[in-house]
């Protein structure tokens, strides 16, 4: 009974916010983002709610609503997507092709649709049926598609929309929201990791219960896909709703202010801030940290920082990069049949033999003895 008045507690707050930010944000500018946001919040309270209403008996007094949110669910996903997706790609309108992300709901809407035009009396049998036994929710067929399908397809959906929204916040287009909005840019960050961690957490979960512990049962073990959804969606929530600043920002959101085109100087930069390095060889210098580097080039260490991390995961593999490039270069003018591998390490700027193999294995995939190899080049590692 707690776990059910949690469960509903978080249903409620779901909803409310939904509310929220469909009735009350009123966003400035844009609102794209914020409907597809209450759409997402409102569509997963929608059929937690079922689950209450099955556990508990009352959709006895509703049979025509069984199934009703089975096809539903595979619009929750597409929801978070496109929220993600009207936040970082702004330009991105909808076209003809989106409407494939309708198909799977079309698909099992069009399966229920003979079990929708049952008879009551008929639903209400077989609902009392399914109170009984709720397992028989993910064994019943009572669509033309085998249950099985349906309980594949919502394993498999929303993996692959959380790729789809990874692809999205690391992006080019994310990194520059990250540059211009930061405040929204981390809470799409949020909203992505909190959606992977909860699927991850919920498929474990399941998975462990059904095949490692099949035989314990308890209050906690049984309701352990209720409590992960509660702490999930108390989680977004609380950063949500209760982060005005997050808000603010939903809400005065202007795609215009974000200009793109300094995203391609940025990139025009690094190429440039790149060839210098690497020409004069600044890597080399014992002060080729991103302190040293900045005064080489007489740039703000915070804005080199920048143009760095806009191209680069960080300044090491940035700099790594560029020693590798040198090192390769090196190594096809036979450096090795004269020095060692610690002349060559030292000779591109790295302070150990171990620095130099982690970087050159994470640059070419290889090692540099099986680089050498490969490529047939003269000399031998020492």
């Amino acid at each position: 009974m707690f776990f059910d008045l949690l469960y509903f507690a978080n249903i409620t707050v779901s909803f409310l916010i939904a509310f929220f930010l469909w009735f009350q944000l009123k966003p400035t500018y844009y609102k794209t983002h914020t409907q597809f946001l209450a759409a997402y919040l409102f569509l997963n309270a929608f059929c937690f709610s079922f689950y209450l209403l099955i556990k508990n008996g009352m959709i006895l007094n509703i049979p025509f609503l069984y199934k009703v949110p089975a096809p539903i669910t595979y619009l929750v996903a597409p929801a978070a997507y496109f929220h993600i997706r009207f936040l970082v790609k702004k330009n991105n309108p909808f076209s003809a092709k989106d409407l494939l992300h309708l198909v799977p709901f079309g698909i099992f809407l069009i399966s229920y649709v003979p079990f929708y035009f049952q008879s009551l009396e008929e639903k209400a049998a077989y609902v009392a049926i399914i109170v009984n036994d709720m397992s028989k929710t993910y064994l019943d067929n009572v669509g033309l598609i085998p249950e099985v399908f349906n309980s594949l397809g919502r394993v498999i959906i929303p993996v692959f929309y959380l790729i789809l929204q990874w692809r999205i916040v690391l992006s080019k287009e994310g990194k520059l929201l990250n540059l211009q909005q930061k405040v929204l840019y981390f809470w799409s960050l949020r909203f992505v990791k909190l959606q992977t961690y909860y699927m991850a957490s919920l498929y474990v979960a399941t998975f462990s219960s059904e095949f490692f512990f099949p035989n314990i049962t308890n209050e906690i073990t049984a309701n352990l896909s209720a409590i992960l959804t509660v702490v999930f969606f108390f989680i977004l929530s609380i950063i949500l709703f209760w982060n005005q600043t997050v808000l603010r920002k939903l809400k005065t959101f202007n795609p215009t202010q974000i200009k793109s085109s300094k995203i391609h100087n940025e990139i025009e930069e690094i190429d440039k801030i790149s060839k210098i390095v690497y020409e004069k060889k600044y890597f080399k210098n014992t002060k080729n940290n991103l302190q040293g580097i900045s005064e080489f080039l007489e740039y703000e260490k915070t804005e080199l920082s920048k143009i760095i991390n806009l191209n680069y995961p960080s300044f090491n593999s940035w700099i790594n990069h560029l020693k590798i490039r040198y090192c390769i270069e090196l190594l096809k003018q036979e450096y090795l049949t004269n020095y060692s591998i610690e002349a060559l390490a030292n000779e591109c700027g790295f302070n150990s033999r171990n620095t130099f193999y982690r970087a050159f294995k994470i640059e070419t995939k290889m090692t540099p003895k099986k680089y050498i190899l490969e490529h047939n080049i003269k000399g031998q590692l020492k």
